[in-house]
């Protein structure tokens, strides 16, 4: 390829990444609207505003729901993503979750105070942002090399926490004005269903799939009985589970994050408005997962693992040191920055390197392969999502509440910190052994490997060299 090819191909490139980006955080802007609306008491005033003792935490149990009904959706869309996929191609489904996410966010807007028509809403949106979370990283993997695949994908891992940021900082609290409790959700969701359109239509009329025959993983549609014994490899089943419990811790640290910093340090350190503020950043420190996809790109392909152990290591100790006011001497903003470190480095180690890796380890099966790699990937972030009411299941159960808003009482502190052993420390244990089993085999040659295998462009070992 001339040096003109190549500059035009990585312009082009760009620009595709560039949609596929917006797309992706417009998505993550209404998705994430939910925590600070909850923790700010906007849904409980707008949906439940007669809500008093006992049934405040019944309304804000089912207001619970609209984070988690959006994982079933996206649960059931990483398990049809495959085949929908192959069917209509990378594009058509970028686009068609795009509508959903559209329509069930306008609908969200007409819900009024229907509860039971929100959360049906949510599992739309769930449905559509699944769709996107798939083919969003499958269509960058056909775009870009493999020598910068991991910082590309860790950019496009940013997704979340920038329109976490974005939800929090630039929406919900401004059109807030400092009166949280009293905002409307509806107008929020109207502003925010509106830039997820603009996006959608970059895709419609910007966005091209890779040309055939042009790129180092193959665009072929192969049989689905073709690239499933790639998928018999220990190292992927391993560095899934890995995944899926840290997607069950994150998303129970980012759920009740704002409520626990107001609630349990007190106002001495957050107002409600800045617990939300925190919790945005905290919970948005996936942002510098490009930093750790450049290191990640420069490591030899059989040391790769061991960035995704320290992820996994600073993922534990992050339940390890969150939701206590005082732990091996420590308190207040000591305690609290040590907590913030551990989450930003767990978090942006693993949104960098945990996707990258299933090409690596399946590459050698093409698109088909690769977005049903990704198709799993995304079954166990939902999946272990999901799950994460589970976990504000034993705060309960050991005397820790969900108050009506950020800043109030969060009941027994201790009960707080007695559920993360079990509820965060344990399953990060357990994450963190699978990574001593997720170590890729060396790649045999000539006509089971090799360069064949990958792409023209792309060696033995799927490093580019």
């Amino acid at each position: 390829m001339s040096d003109i090819q190549q500059t035009k191909s990585g312009g082009q490139s760009r620009l595709m990444f560039i949609t596929i980006y917006l797309i992706s955080i417009s998505v993550a802007i209404i998705w994430f609207s939910v925590p600070p609306m909850l923790s700010g008491g906007i849904l409980l005033h707008a949906y439940f505003p007669g809500a008093q003792g006992a049934a405040i935490g019944q309304a804000m149990g089912q207001l619970g729901h609209a984070m988690s009904f959006i994982s079933m959706g996206a649960l059931a869309a990483a398990v049809l993503a495959t085949f929908i996929t192959r069917a209509i191609g990378v594009k058509k489904s970028i686009i068609c979750g795009g509508i959903l996410v559209t329509i069930a966010g306008f609908g969200s807007a007409l819900s009024g105070d229907n509860i039971l028509l929100l959360l049906g809403m949510r599992i739309v949106m769930g449905f559509g942002i699944g769709l996107v979370a798939v083919n969003s990283p499958t269509a960058i993997t056909g775009w870009v090399s493999a020598k910068n695949r991991a910082f590309t994908i860790g950019f496009w891992g940013t997704w979340v926490p920038v329109g976490m940021l974005i939800t929090t900082n630039a929406i919900v609290n401004p059109m807030a004005a400092g009166d949280l409790a009293h905002s409307n959700p509806h107008t929020i969701w109207i502003v925010q269903s509106v830039i997820v359109f603009v996006c959608l239509l970059l895709i419609v009329f910007v966005y091209k799939d890779p040309p055939r025959g042009q790129t180092e993983i193959s665009s072929e549609a192969k049989p689905l009985k073709e690239v499933l014994p790639l998928f018999k490899q220990h190292q992927v089943w391993m560095v899934l589970i890995a995944w899926c419990a840290f997607n069950y811790i994150n998303y129970g640290l980012s759920t009740y994050n704002a409520v626990f910093f107001a609630g349990g340090f007190g106002p001495e350190m957050f107002t409600g408005a800045s617990a939300n503020t925190w919790g945005s950043i905290v919970n948005a420190m996936g942002i510098l997962a490009p930093l750790f996809g450049l290191i990640s790109d420069r490591i030899n392909r059989n040391r790769k693992y061991l960035l995704i152990s320290l992820g996994v290591l600073f993922l534990t100790l992050s339940g390890v040191v969150g939701f206590k006011t005082q732990f091996l001497g420590l308190s207040g903003w000591p305690l609290f920055m040590i907590y913030f470190m551990v989450q930003l480095l767990g978090n942006a180690i693993l949104v960098a390197t945990v996707r990258p890796y299933i090409p690596l380890l399946v590459g050698r099966g093409g698109i088909t392969a690769i977005s049903l790699g990704l198709s799993l990937i995304t079954i166990l972030q939902y999946g272990g999502q999901m799950f994460s009411p589970l976990f504000f299941g034993l705060i309960q159960t050991n005397g820790g509440i969900l108050p009506r808003s950020a800043g109030q009482p969060i009941g027994n502190l201790s009960g707080w910190a007695s559920a993360t052993w079990t509820g965060l420390v344990i399953p990060g244990i357990i994450a963190f052994i699978c990574c001593f089993f997720i170590k890729p085999t060396p790649h045999p040659h000539s006509e089971h490997g090799g360069p064949h295998a990958y792409g023209k462009h792309e060696g033995p070992h799927g490093d580019g060299h």
